[in-house]
């Protein structure tokens, strides 16, 4: 009886230290506390969504707040839910008339089911930049000089291709567009250069309907220049040079040969 009644006394007393304690250092405790529950809880910030693990299996998606979890049991993963921009890099891209053009195009998106985000890709900001590539090629590939100088066409059409590629990842497009599309040097020339034929043609035809002859019409627009290319014009150089060597040669056999038959012909002599 006295073993219990010892017993009792001894944890009242603790009890009263305890708490003697805790009202000598409020702040202890409370770091305690706030330890101790991080320990069974998670929080998610604002701008990021969470997707609970348990033992390795996805069970339940996270909005942002304070959320229970089973200690060593569960996991979270966060992704970020605010509004990405993604720019591609610049590509060469052929149009559908051949033409070569410089093209820079972005994108914005977000992620709206994060689950899918984890899970269905490894790396969903990775797939969507190579996905707007991808996407990139397609469009101005199938359009020509006419259709690419209309942005709002080029832009809806780049967005209704991108939509149902980006969704089994969990993403949801919010923009997407081109920023430059620029012909590339020689696509600019050949262009110049058939804006030139063109001019000249048409003045062609009002000369001619004017009762000039053909010659003389020619003359007023002047000589035609036709450009080659560097290949061509070191061909040319070296066929010359070749051609000159030939003949340098043969000339030299020949005096050589006229020599010979002098000599053995004051020989004889």
């Amino acid at each position: 009886m006295s073993d219990g009644f010892g017993f009792s006394l001894d944890l009242a007393a603790l009890t009263a230290v305890v708490i003697s304690w805790v009202k000598d250092h409020p702040t202890e405790v409370g770091v305690a506390l706030l330890a101790l529950v991080r320990l069974f809880g998670t929080t998610v910030e604002t701008g990021w969504l969470g997707v609970v693990f348990r033992l390795g299996r996805p069970q339940r998606d996270l909005a942002p707040g304070f959320h229970m979890l089973i200690p060593w049991v569960e996991q979270v993963k966060k992704v970020r839910s605010r509004s990405v921009t993604l720019d591609a890099q610049r590509q060469r891209v052929a149009a559908a008339d051949g033409m070569v053009y410089e093209v820079d195009a972005n994108l914005v998106l977000r992620v709206e089911a994060p689950r899918k985000a984890l899970i269905a890709v490894d790396d969903f900001m990775h797939g969507a930049n190579a996905m707007l590539s991808i996407t990139v090629r397609e469009v101005v590939g199938a359009a020509d000089g006419t259709t690419l100088s209309d942005w709002d066409s080029l832009d809806s059409r780049l967005a209704s291709a991108l939509e149902p590629r980006l969704a089994p990842w969990g993403l949801a497009l919010e923009r997407a567009g081109f920023t430059t599309i620029t012909p590339s040097g020689m696509t600019l020339r050949i262009s110049q250069l058939s804006a030139r034929i063109s001019e000249r043609q048409t003045m062609m035809r009002y000369l001619q309907s004017q009762g000039l002859p053909r010659r003389t019409a020619l003359k007023l627009l002047g000589a035609p220049q036709v450009p080659i290319s560097h290949a061509t014009a070191r061909y040319r150089t070296s066929w010359k040079a070749h051609r000159y060597l030939n003949s340098s040669v043969y000339s030299f056999d020949n005096m050589l040969q006229r020599n010979l038959d002098k000599a053995f012909r004051d020989t004889d002599g």
